[in-house]
C-alpha cells in the first residue's frame, strides 16, 4: 500500500537550531533499515531488544517523521498491549487497574508505546509531532501508555511528554509505567450554543470553503440562520482559544416517509419511536441502571483532575479554561446522554411539525429532479462543498415556515395516516476549519442533548461529496435498489457515544442473549429482503424461490452460529480438532455483538493462491497466528466499532491475521454468518488471487511442490474435477460422482443412461450415448468422447480423442496415464476435491488502524466484457478504497453468477481472460442488474434497463463490446442465377423480424447453455441438419462442440460467410506472408480442414444468407430451410437448427441508447485518450469505441489490443476522479490540449485466443497487438525468426515467433493434449536468451519438441507470478552497476562490446554479488512454489 500521510508537511526545529520540513506518515517496510540504524543503547534499555521488521508487522500503528528526502528523523510504534512479558496481552486491563490509578484506561481509548527512536537533534520535535498526529488521527484515543518491564531512565524527549502513573500498591510491579494524556496535545473542542457574535469568526471559514454558497445566499445568511433558532432548529459552534472554528446546524423537521422509501431503515425502526410494548434494548437503547449502580462502577475520584489517571507529578499546560473538559463532566455527559438529559440551554419540549415544503420535496424527488432542486430533506454542508451540493433553505424562509406551524403537535403522521413519534434529528449544515476537522466528533455529544427524546442523528450528502472526518463516525444506510434519490444517508445512534465497548471471551451463559440478538437481526433482514411486505396469505409462486432460498440460507447460518458457539463453550475445538474461539462485544453489560473464529489450517493453500504477502511478511507470522472469521454479528448502532472489535479479537486470541472467505451464491452453504457484511468487508483488504503454475508433476517427481500448493491441479494419477477418471491398459477405474469401472473383458456402466456398445468391451458414463469400438473405451463426460485402437482415458467436460496406445485426457486439470502403468498416489501429490472458489479478505494487526476511503459516487458499468471485468477488478482490489455504489448492468449477469464447475461450455472460443473463479470477489462488492440497457438519460443521470427499471449514476462506463447479431437475409430473388459479386453493395441492415425458436445467436454462456438444452430435447434424436453460419474462430469451436455432443458430422453444415478485414489475418513465416481467414496459421487451417472432412462435416465457403423458409417476409415458425448466394450457384439447405455466429456489431439497444443520448457515434462510440465521450460523466472502452478523428488514428482502436489491459487503464483513469490520495493533474490553459491528450495510448500486452477445434485439437494463439503502422515497410515487419516443432498430423504442432529483437511476439499451439495456457502466456515478451538460449539450441538441432522443452525444470521460475518483479529488480541492479562503473572510469565500456568486460564491470562494482543475492532471495522466498531449484547448503 502507498505511504499514507497522517499530517501534512510542517517544519520542525532541531536542538541545534536546524529547520527541517517534514511529514508525519505511516511507516513502510522500506523504512526498517533506517529505523534499525537509529536504535541506541538507551532505546534498548527502555524497550528491550527489537527486531524492527517483526515489530512493524505486529504494530497496530507505526508512525514515521521523514523529511523531503524521505530520510527518517523519528519513528514510534504503538500496540494495544504493554511491552514485553510483564503481563499477558489479553489481560493487561485488569493488571493496570489493579496496580495503577488507570480505571479510565480501556481497550478503546488506550495505546502503548513499544518503540521510539529518533535522530538525537530531532528527538524532542519528532516525538511531539508523532504524539500530536496519533491523537489527531485516532479520535477515540485518550491515553498513550509506556509500560515496560525494563526499568531504566527515559530519554529526555519522552520524559517531557510522559508522566508517571500513580501506583496503588506498595510494593508495586517492577516495571516502568508512564502515561501521556490527549488534552495536553490535542484537546477536545468546547462546543456551545451559537451566538450572532460568532458570525465574524465563522465568516472566513465559509468564505474559504463555500464561496458559491455565500454568493448565492447573501453575506448575512449565517447570522440569520443563528438568529432563527427555535425548539426544532438549533445551531452550535466549537471553539478553540475562545475563537469559533466550527459550526453545525441541526433540525428535528425531517421527511421520514421519503427516507423510508429510499433507504433500508427497517433495522432502525424507520427512525420512529418504538411502541411501548417493544423492547427498548433492541438497538442498544438500554434500560438505564439505577443511579447507585452507575456510580458504584467508578472508584472515588478524590481530587484527581488529570483525566482519570493519578500521577505523582502534575503537568500543567497553558490552555483556555473553556476548552478543558474534566472527567467528571465527561462522565456526567455520558450518563446524561443515555438518559436523554439536556445540559446547556435546554430546548423546549420536543415537537414534530411537518413543514410545508415536505410534500413539495417528495413530488420533485419523484419527478427525478437533481438534489439541489429537491425540497429540504436533509441539509448538510461539509467543508469544500459547492453551491449545488449544499441543501440549505434561506433562513428567513425557514423561520417563516416554522412560525406557521401548529402550536404544539405531539407526533408526526406518516403518509399512511398513523401517528408515529419521530426518533431522529438531522444535521442541516456543518462546516469546520480544516485544522480541526479530525475533532468534528466533539459536536455529537452536545447536539444529542438538544434532542433528549430522539436517539438518532442523521445526515445526508450528495453521492459525489468526498468523505470527511465527521462522516467516518456514522453508519451508512443501504439505499433501496429502486431508490433514485441522489443522496446518501448516514446514521449515528446515541448509544454509540458510549466509550465502554468491551470485548471478552464468550460464556455459556451468553447463549440466550446471543440467540435473541440473532433472531432480531434475522427478522430485520427478512423485512428488508421482502420489502414491500405481503400481509395477505397466498399460495407460493415460482417468483418466491429467491426469497425463500435467502430465508433458508439465513436460518442455516443462524443455526451454524449457535452450534459453533456451543462447540466453543463445551470443547473449544471442532470435531476435527481445529481450535475455535468466540468473543462477545458488550456495552454496559449487554451483548451487542459476537465474533467466532477458527484457526486457519489451510494457510499454505491461502499463501500460494492469494497475494496475502502484498500486505504481510509471511515469515514474520507463525502458522498458529492466522485465523479465519466464521461468524460476526453486530447491532447496527455499534457498527462504527467493527474494526475495533475485530482488533480486540486478534489481541485476545493471540492472533495477528484474520481472514474472511466469501463464497459465490452457488456455494452459499460455505459462507460465514456475517452481518453486516459490508462493514466487515470495508474494514478488510481484498487479497487478489494469484496466477498458478501448471506443473509437469510427473517430470518433477519428488521435486514437485506440496499438495497444498498444487491442490487445484491434477497430478500424475490424481484427477481433480467433478468427474475424475483413471485408466489403465487392462483396467480403467473411474472415480467421480458416478463411478465407472471397466476392464478388458468387463464393462460396468453406472450412469443416468446405460449404454452398451459392441466390438469389445465398453464402459459408458455420460448423459449422452458414447460408442467406441476396437479395444477398450472409458467414457466419462457430459460430452461424447470417442477413441479407438488401444487405450482411452476420458476425463473432461470437453471432448478428448487420442489414438494408438495411450490417451491422456486433461481439461482444466491434468491427468496422465501410461500404457501398462498407473502410478500410485503419494501423500505429497494426492489431490482432493476441488476447493470451491472464494474471495479472500484480510485484516492484520498492522492494518487494524489503517483507514479506508469510502467512495459514494455511483459508478455504473454496462456490459460484462473482459474490459469491464478488468476495470471492476482493478477498482475493487484497491486496498485503501471502498466503493459503496458500483453496479454492473449485464444481460445475464457476469461469470460469477454461474456455477464455477460449468466452465466446459465450449461452443465459443475464449480469450483466457476471466473465469468464474476470477469473478468471485466482484460478487461481494458489485451489485449486478440483469437486463439490457435501453436508454441513457444524461439530464436525470440514470440508465433505463429492460423491465422498466432505472439505475441512477454519477459516472457510467460503457463496455458492451460487439455481439453477433441475428443475420438479415439479403432477400434477393434466387429463381434466376445470382452470385455474390452481382449483389449491390449495401449497408448492413439489422434484422427486425420474428426470430425462429430454432435460430440461436451465441454471445455468452447463457446462450450456449440454452442451445445445449434445446439440442438435447429437440434435436439429438432427429435427422435434421445443423447449420453453423459465420466466419470466425467461434464457428470451428461450435462445430467441435456439436460433434462432441454426438451429432453426426454428416448432419452438420458449416457455412462460411465472406471474410471481413477483422477476421482476416496475415501470418509471416520466414520471408513468406500468407493470408488466411480466421485461423492465424495456414498449418492450423489445413489440420482443421482435414478433421472436418474426416468427420463428414460439409463446408460451404463465401456464402451470404439470402432467404429463410424460402420467402422474404417474416419466416414461418420454425426455421425449416435457408438459402445462400455464393460465388457460383445458390445454396439451398434444409434446417433443423440454425446457429448464427455472424454479423458482429454494436448491439441495437446500445446503439439506440447512445444515439438518443446525443453521444457522438461515428461507426463506433467516439472517445478521447482518457476514455471520455462528449459527456464528461460517460466513459467508454473496448471494441465498442473508436478514437476521435482529431487524433488522426482511424486504424488504431481498443479492438486492436488486449481487452484486459485496456480495462486496467480505464480503471486508472477513473481512479483519478475518485482517489483522494492521487495528485490531480494540473489544469491545462484554455484553448490548449494537454500533452497527455495529444496522442492515443498504445498498449503492449498480447491478444489471446483459444478453443477446441475439430479433430480434438486444443488451440492457442498469443499474438502481438495488431497496430497498423504506415511508416513501416513489409521488410521491417518480416524481420524475425520462426521456431517450429512438431506436426499437426501428430497433434504436437508448436510455432513460436521471435521478433526483430529476439523477443517472443507470437505463440501458436495445436495439440491433442490440454495446454498449460498460464505457462505459455508468460513466454510473451521474453528474450530468447532468457528461454535457455532457445535460438542457438534450435539452430543446433537440440530442440525437437517445444512442448517438452517448456516442461523442463529450468523454466518453472519463468512461470511464477512474481518473476516480472524479479526481472525489474535485476534490471535496476544492472543499471546501477553500469552507472557506478562509468563513474569509476569505465564509461567507454558497453555490455554489447564484450561479455567479459560486462562481467568484469559488474564484478568490480558489486553488481555481480547483488545479482547472486537477489536470485537466491527470489528462489528462497518463493520456495513453496519453486522447490525444484537447489539452494546453497542443500547438497
Amino acid at each position: 500500500m502507498e505511504p499514507r500521510i497522517i499530517q501534512k508537511m510542517t517544519t520542525i526545529t532541531s536542538a541545534c537550531g536546524t529547520v527541517e520540513t517534514v511529514a508525519v506518515r505511516r511507516t513502510e517496510s522500506c523504512d526498517a533499515q533506517q529505523i534499525d540504524d537509529l536504535i541506541n543503547p538507551s532505546t534498548v534499555a527502555v524497550f528491550g531488544r527489537v527486531h524492527v521488521i517483526h515489530l512493524l508487522e505486529r504494530a497496530n500503528l507505526a508512525v514515521t517523521v521523514a523529511n523531503a528526502e524521505n530520510e527518517v528523523l523519528g519513528h514510534a510504534s504503538f500496540f494495544d498491549y504493554p511491552v514485553g512479558d510483564i503481563v499477558d496481552q489479553a489481560h493487561w486491563e485488569p493488571f493496570l487497574h489493579r496496580n495503577f490509578s488507570t480505571e479510565k484506561c480501556t481497550t478503546l481509548n488506550t495505546l502503548f508505546l513499544h518503540l521510539f527512536v529518533a535522530q538525537s537533534s530531532f528527538a524532542t520535535a519528532s516525538v511531539t509531532e508523532i504524539i500530536r498526529a496519533v491523537f489527531n488521527v485516532v479520535t477515540e484515543l485518550q491515553y498513550i501508555c509506556l509500560v515496560s518491564p525494563n526499568i531504566s531512565r527515559l530519554e529526555p524527549a519522552l520524559d517531557e511528554l510522559f508522566v508517571p502513573m500513580k501506583c496503588l500498591r506498595d510494593p508495586g510491579p517492577q516495571c516502568l509505567a508512564f502515561v501521556c494524556h490527549r488534552h495536553t496535545h490535542c484537546p477536545a473542542l468546547h462546543v456551545r450554543r451559537a451566538r450572532v457574535e460568532d458570525h465574524d469568526d465563522l465568516t472566513h471559514i465559509f468564505t474559504e470553503q463555500s464561496k458559491e454558497l455565500s454568493a448565492s445566499w447573501g453575506p448575512f445568511y449565517l447570522a440569520e440562520l443563528i438568529q432563527s433558532q427555535d425548539h426544532l432548529n438549533h445551531a452550535a459552534v466549537c471553539e478553540s482559544g475562545g475563537i469559533a472554528v466550527g459550526f453545525i446546524s441541526v433540525s428535528g423537521d425531517i421527511d421520514f416517509d421519503l427516507l423510508n422509501e429510499s433507504f433500508e431503515l427497517s433495522v432502525f425502526d424507520g427512525l420512529y419511536k418504538q411502541q411501548p410494548h417493544q423492547d427498548l434494548s433492541k438497538h442498544g437503547l438500554y434500560k438505564q441502571q439505577p443511579q447507585q449502580d452507575r456510580t458504584s462502577k467508578h472508584a472515588p475520584r478524590g481530587d484527581r483532575s488529570d483525566g482519570g489517571i493519578s500521577t505523582d507529578t502534575q503537568v500543567s499546560a497553558p490552555r483556555d479554561p473553556a476548552e478543558k473538559v474534566s472527567d467528571e463532566e465527561e462522565e456526567q455527559t455520558e450518563e446524561s446522554l443515555m438518559r436523554g438529559d439536556a445540559s446547556e440551554h435546554p430546548p423546549q419540549s420536543d415537537q414534530s411539525a411537518a413543514g410545508n415544503h415536505r410534500q413539495h420535496a417528495t413530488e420533485q424527488a419523484e419527478q427525478g429532479k437533481k438534489p439541489s432542486e429537491q425540497g429540504e430533506v436533509m441539509h448538510v454542508s461539509p467543508s469544500s462543498w459547492t453551491e449545488d451540493e449544499v441543501l440549505v433553505s434561506p433562513p428567513s424562509e425557514t423561520a417563516e415556515q416554522e412560525n406557521t406551524h401548529a402550536a404544539d403537535v405531539p407526533s408526526a403522521s406518516g403518509r399512511s395516516g398513523s401517528p408515529k413519534q419521530p426518533n431522529a434529528f438531522c444535521i442541516r449544515l456543518f462546516v469546520i476549519d480544516k485544522s480541526y476537522e479530525m475533532r468534528s466528533v466533539d459536536f455529537l455529544p452536545y447536539v444529542f442533548t438538544l434532542f433528549p427524546d430522539r436517539d438518532y442523528c442523521v445526515i445526508t450528502l450528495a453521492t459525489l461529496t468526498p468523505e470527511f472526518p465527521l462522516i467516518q463516525n456514522f453508519v451508512r444506510v443501504t439505499p433501496h435498489p429502486s431508490s433514485t434519490l441522489h443522496q446518501e444517508l448516514y446514521i449515528f445512534h446515541r448509544a454509540a457515544l458510549l466509550k465502554c465497548v468491551a470485548v471478552r471471551p464468550a460464556l455459556s451463559a451468553d447463549r440466550p442473549a446471543v440467540s435473541a440478538m440473532v433472531e432480531r437481526l434475522s427478522m430485520h433482514q427478512s423485512l428488508s429482503a421482502d420489502r414491500p411486505a405481503q400481509s395477505a396469505d397466498r399460495p407460493a409462486q415460482s417468483a418466491d424461490r429467491p426469497a425463500v432460498s435467502a430465508m433458508v440460507e439465513r436460518l442455516s447460518m443462524q443455526q451454524s452460529l449457535l452450534e459453533d458457539l456451543d462447540v466453543f463453550c463445551h470443547a473449544r475445538r471442532d470435531p476435527d480438532g481445529t481450535p475455535v474461539q468466540a468473543f462477545v462485544a458488550e456495552v454496559q453489560s449487554q451483548i451487542v455483538g459476537i465474533l467466532i473464529i477458527r484457526n486457519e489450517e489451510d494457510m499454505e493453500y491461502v499463501r500460494s493462491h492469494y497475494n496475502v504477502e502484498d500486505f504481510i511478511y509471511f515469515s514474520q507470522h507463525r502458522y498458529e497466528d492466522h485465523a479465519r472469521l466464521c461468524h460476526f454479528l453486530l447491532l447496527p448502532a455499534f457498527q462504527r466499532h467493527t474494526k475495533h472489535i475485530m482488533k480486540e479479537a486478534l489481541r485476545l486470541a493471540h492472533k495477528t491475521c484474520l481472514y474472511y472467505r466469501v463464497y459465490p451464491p452457488s456455494c452459499h452453504t460455505q459462507n460465514s454468518g456475517v452481518y453486516p457484511a459490508t462493514c466487515v468487508l470495508s474494514c478488510m483488504v481484498p487479497a487478489r488471487p494469484r496466477r498458478q503454475i501448471a506443473y509437469p508433476l510427473d517430470e518433477l517427481g519428488l521435486n514437485a511442490p506440496s499438495r497444498q500448493v498444487t491442490q487445484t491441479q491434477v497430478g500424475l494419477v490424481a484427477a481433480e474435477s467433478r468427474q475424475v477418471t483413471q485408466t489403465q491398459v487392462g483396467l480403467v477405474a473411474a472415480e467421480s460422482r458416478q463411478v465407472t469401472q471397466t476392464q478388458v473383458g468387463l464393462v460396468a456402466a453406472e450412469s443416468r443412461q446405460v449404454t452398451q456398445t459392441q466390438v469389445g468391451l465398453v464402459a459408458a458414463e455420460s448423459r449422452q450415448v458414447t460408442q467406441t469400438q476396437v479395444g477398450l473405451v472409458a467414457a466419462e463426460s457430459r460430452q461424447v468422447t470417442q477413441t479407438q485402437v488401444g487405450l482411452v482415458a476420458a476425463e473432461s467436460r470437453q471432448v478428448t480423442q487420442t489414438q494408438m496406445g495411450l490417451v491422456a485426457a486433461e481439461s482444466r486439470q491434468v491427468t496422465q496415464t501410461q500404457v501398462g502403468l498407473v502410478a500410485a498416489e503419494s501423500q505429497s501429490r494426492q489431490v482432493t476435491q476441488t476447493q470451491a472458489p472464494y474471495a479472500l479478505n484480510l485484516l492484520s494487526r498492522k492494518l487494524s488502524m489503517e483507514p479506508k476511503v469510502s467512495i459514494n459516487a455511483r459508478l455504473v458499468v454496462v456490459g460484462a466484457s473482459d474490459t469491464a471485468l478488468s476495470c471492476l477488478e482493478a477498482l475493487v482490489f484497491c486496498p485503501h478504497l471502498w466503493f459503496n455504489n458500483v453496479t454492473l448492468i449485464s444481460t445475464h449477469g457476469y461469470l460469477g453468477n454461474h456455477d464455477h464447475n460449468n466452465d466446459d461450455i465450449s461452443f465459443l472460443s475464449t480469450s483466457h481472460g476471466y473465469s468464474s473463479r476470477d469473478c468471485v470477489h466482484l460478487a461481494s462488492v458489485v451489485r449486478v442488474v440483469s437486463g439490457t440497457m435501453v436508454a441513457i438519460d444524461r439530464e436525470a443521470k440514470h440508465i433505463s434497463v429492460s423491465g422498466d427499471r432505472t439505475v441512477p449514476y454519477d459516472h457510467v462506463v460503457l463496455c458492451t463490446g460487439l455481439q453477433y447479431q441475428v443475420p438479415c437475409p439479403t432477400g434477393v430473388d434466387l429463381n434466376r442465377p445470382i452470385t455474390n459479386s452481382q449483389l449491390l453493395a449495401r449497408p448492413q441492415r439489422g434484422y427486425t423480424g420474428h426470430v425462429p425458436s430454432n435460430l440461436f445467436t451465441l454471445n455468452d454462456r447463457q446462450d450456449c447453455t440454452a442451445l445445449r438444452l434445446w439440442l438435447s430435447s429437440n434435436f439429438m434424436e432427429l435427422d435434421d441438419n445443423a447449420i453453423v453460419y459465420g466466419n470466425s474462430l467461434d464457428v470451428y469451436t461450435c462445430v467441435e462442440a456439436l460433434l462432441s455432443l454426438g451429432i453426426q458430422g454428416s448432419r452438420i453444415h458449416l457455412v462460411l460467410s465472406p471474410p471481413s478485414p477483422s477476421t482476416t489475418t496475415t501470418t509471416t513465416t520466414g520471408n513468406n506472408s500468407t493470408t488466411c481467414r480466421c485461423l492465424a496459421d495456414p498449418e492450423v487451417e489445413k489440420a482443421v480442414a482435414r478433421a472436418l472432412e474426416k468427420a463428414g462435416v460439409r463446408v460451404h465457403r463465401d456464402c451470404l444468407l439470402a432467404r429463410m423458409n424460402g420467402g422474404e417476409q417474416i419466416p414461418v415458425e420454425p426455421l425449416a430451410s435457408v438459402a445462400f448466394t455464393t460465388d457460383t450457384q445458390p445454396l439451398h439447405l434444409t434446417c433443423g437448427v440454425f446457429i448464427n455466429l455472424s454479423s458482429r456489431a454494436v448491439d441495437p439497444h446500445a446503439f439506440r441508447s447512445v444515439s438518443d443520448a446525443c453521444l457522438v457515434f461515428d461507426g463506433r462510440l467516439v472517445i478521447d485518450s482518457r476514455f471520455r465521450t462528449n459527456d464528461a460523466s460517460v466513459h467508454a472502452a473496448g471494441p465498442l469505441t473508436k478514437f476521435s478523428r482529431r487524433y488522426r488514428a482511424d486504424s488504431t482502436a481498443h479492438s486492436c489490443f488486449s481487452s484486459a489491459e485496456v480495462g486496467r487503464e480505464l480503471a486508472a483513469a477513473l481512479l483519478a476522479l475518485f482517489d483522494p490520495t492521487l495528485e490531480p493533474e494540473p489544469a491545462a490553459p484554455d484553448l490548449l490540449v494537454p500533452d497527455s491528450d495529444r496522442l492515443v495510448p498504445v498498449y503492449t500486452r498480447p491478444r489471446v485466443q483459444g478453443g477446441r477445434l475439430p479433430g480434438g485439437y486444443n488451440y492457442l494463439r498469443i499474438a502481438k497487438p495488431s497496430i497498423p503502422d504506415p511508416t513501416v515497410g513489409p521488410s521491417f515487419i518480416q524481420q524475425g525468426t520462426d521456431v517450429v516443432t512438431g506436426r499437426v498430423e501428430t497433434g504436437n504442432y508448436f510455432h513460436l515467433r521471435l521478433g526483430r529483437y529476439e523477443t517472443v511476439e507470437g505463440v501458436t499451439c495445436l495439440s491433442l493434449k490440454p495446454l498449460p495456457v498460464s505457462n505459455y502466456l508468460c513466454l510473451y515478451g521474453k528474450h530468447q536468451r532468457l528461454l535457455n538460449h532457445l535460438s542457438s539450441r534450435y539452430d543446433q538441432g537440440l530442440v525437437h519438441d517445444l512442448y517438452s522443452f517448456f516442461r523442463e525444470t529450468w523454466c518453472m521460475a519463468l512461470y511464477h507470478d512474481r518473476f516480472t518483479d524479479f526481472e525489474q529488480e535485476i534490471k535496476q541492479i544492472i543499471e546501477s552497476a553500469k552507472a557506478q562503473g562509468r563513474r569509476g572510469g569505465a564509461g567507454s565500456m558497453t555490455t554489447e562490446d564484450s561479455p567479459k568486460l560486462s562481467l568484469q564491470l559488474l564484478d568490480s562494482s558489486g553488481g555481480l554479488a547483488a545479482l547472486r543475492s537477489s536470485t537466491l532471495n527470489y528462489l528462497q522466498y518463493n520456495r513453496n512454489h519453486l522447490p525444484m531449484y537447489a539452494l546453497p547448503g542443500m547438497l
